[in-house]
């Protein structure tokens, strides 16, 4: 999968950093109690699974076409 993003022209640096930061983010926000943090957090955690999520579709749909 990792070749065909490269070849979809998927940078995978960015992908990998915010599967780090998305991971950091997931152990802070298990660790704050209900305050403007962790809502910061619930945001931050919720746009880069959307991001994530999005680049694994466009790489299943391509695997599939092929």
């Amino acid at each position: 999968m990792l070749s065909t993003a490269e070849k979809m022209g998927i940078d995978l640096l960015p992908l990998a950093l915010t599967a780090r930061n998305l991971a950091a983010h997931e152990v802070e926000q298990h660790r704050t109690w209900p305050s403007p943090r962790r809502e910061e957090l619930d945001a931050l955690v919720a746009e880069e699974m959307e991001m994530l999520c999005g680049v694994f579709v466009k790489l299943e749909r391509a695997v599939k076409a092929q």
